[in-house]
């Protein structure tokens, strides 16, 4: 090989080394950029599948279960103002002692026996008072006035609640008849079978039993325990293992806190309780106890087992939810000195016909 061929040799294996170098850098490059797409890429996806993760956590699920072991009820603020669904007047179905091991989900399914046949028998007028005022404010929003006026809230169906209260063995239990407190009127009636359609009738009256001349239909006094609150626990297992659960445990804790000598009133005569329907007065005295102020009894559904333990007094008409055996105590001389427990309170009923 001469010097020319050698020099020309030498010159085209420079150029091809330096276009294989070329090449090589390039494809070098592009592999990186592909590498570190690919990590990028796979720290996004491995990011929104952390975060796909994340938002696939199901919540736990409500109780379905209904059971009290995962509720943490004494921990929570007080949220329950306004969970009270106002009612005109509450009819208390009273029921021998163990009764409520016999209640089904709604008492009103046990509506063919007697006395629950009186919650089918007010239902049926509720739901019928109800159409009416439905329709009547149809007719009004039809008329060529309405039109032309301002809009007037059309007029309330009367209400009366229904529940069963199981009685306790030192309360009057009698075969042929049943015992029904009907609030806010403060009277217990003794209610015979085929008087059920004609009582149910005189509870739905918007206006005070007393003001009704067929009152005198009915035997009836005022409740057989005198001046003292009806503290209503709910305690319906069949309907929420909640209350099953915390209603009795209240209901003990209630009890055995009544009986408590160093629990009294305060001595501030000012605290008196008055009902314009009834001729029940109550003053409290710097020498009562608390025990000589109520009575505990159980109750069928009365709504709001998410608060358990739940409860009314009357006459008063006031809710309390999340009572424990903690805050017993403090509720309870709140009651005996007629003031409110506001920890616990979860509002009061009203009416528009009645007083509370």
């Amino acid at each position: 090989m001469n010097s020319d061929s050698s020099r020309l040799f030498g010159a085209s294996l420079f150029v091809s080394s330096a276009g294989m170098l070329l090449s090589y850098r390039l494809l070098l490059t592009r592999n990186v950029g592909r590498v570190t797409r690919t990590m990028n890429t796979t720290s996004v996806n491995s990011t929104a599948s952390n975060i796909k993760v994340s938002k696939a956590v199901p919540k736990a699920p409500a109780s379905t279960a209904k059971d009290c072991d995962t509720c943490a009820c004494e921990d929570k603020p007080n949220d329950m103002i306004g969970s009270v669904k106002n009612y005109d007047r509450h009819v208390v179905i009273c029921v021998p002692p163990g009764s409520d091991g016999e209640w089904l989900n709604d008492i009103g399914l046990q509506a063919e026996t007697f006395p629950y046949s009186l919650n089918r028998s007010i239902e049926t007028l509720v739901k019928a008072a109800k159409k009416a005022a439905k329709s009547a404010a149809l007719a009004a929003e039809a008329t060529p006035e309405a039109s032309t006026t301002a809009t007037i809230e059309p007029k309330k169906a009367f209400s009366v609640k229904v529940t069963a209260m199981v009685l306790a063995p030192e309360d009057p239990v009698v075969a042929n008849f049943a015992k029904i407190l009907v609030y806010p009127d403060n009277l217990a009636f003794d209610l015979f079978p085929e008087q059920v359609s004609s009582f149910a009738d005189l509870v739905m009256q918007p206006l005070p039993l007393r003001d009704l001349p067929n009152l005198e239909n009915f035997t009836h006094n005022a409740p057989w325990f005198g001046s003292k609150k009806l503290l209503l626990v709910c305690v319906h297992n069949a309907r929420d293992k909640r209350c099953g659960t915390k209603g009795p445990e209240l209901i003990a804790n209630l009890e055995a806190c009544l009986k408590e000598p160093e629990i009294m009133y305060s001595d501030d005569s000012s605290a008196t309780l008055t009902n314009s329907n009834s001729d029940m007065a109550f003053v409290s005295s710097p020498t009562k106890k608390v025990t000589d102020f109520a009575i505990v009894r159980g109750s069928s559904h009365i709504g709001g087992h998410v608060y358990a333990g739940t409860m009314i007094v009357y006459p008063e008409g006031r809710w309390y939810g999340r009572v424990s055996k903690q805050n017993v105590p403090a509720l309870l001389k709140s009651l005996g000195e007629n003031k409110v427990y506001n920890e616990c309170l979860r509002g009061c009923t009203s009416s528009d016909v009645l007083q509370w």
